[in-house]
């Protein structure tokens, strides 16, 4: 029993080295026909049985450009693997959180009222933290 054990982990660990390569070569070859900025927010997910690509990209707007690209994609893949792409799935990935509070929009007066709150602050620790956070609150302003 021992043995049968350790045979189908071999060949569990042989399939799935051999899925991972070939996710590496799709996504290099991805890579290669997308401009560099796009093709850093992409990720390669798999090739579904009928044919279709599905590609992960960091946000909306990314998946909007990859679109354009989506023939160059098709014909890249085919070269990789030698079967067409019927369809390509793009998907959008929900924003971290930290994404998420980039593109917030920043209240005018949000700097100064924090600046206040860090000098008004009696523990240096939080006065500095908030005055961190007020410098980063009006560059946003100021980049608008």
């Amino acid at each position: 029993m021992h043995s049968v054990k350790n045979i189908l982990s071999t060949q569990v660990a042989e399939h799935l080295a051999q899925r991972m390569a070939l996710h590496q070569k799709l996504l290099h070859a991805i890579r290669q026909v997308l401009p560099p900025a796009l093709g850093d927010t992409c990720q390669v997910f798999w090739i579904t049985r009928r044919g279709q690509l599905v590609l992960q990209v960091a946000g909306q707007e990314y998946a909007a450009q990859i679109r354009f690209y989506q023939v160059a994609i098709a014909q890249a893949v085919k070269g990789i693997l030698g079967t067409d792409v019927q369809k390509i799935a793009i998907r959008a990935a929900t924003p971290t959180i930290s994404q998420a509070v980039l593109t917030t929009p920043v209240a005018p007066g949000a700097a100064k009222l924090v600046a206040e709150e860090a000098a008004a602050s009696g523990v240096p620790e939080i006065s500095a933290a908030l005055g961190r956070l007020a410098v980063t609150l009006a560059s946003r302003l100021h980049l608008k």
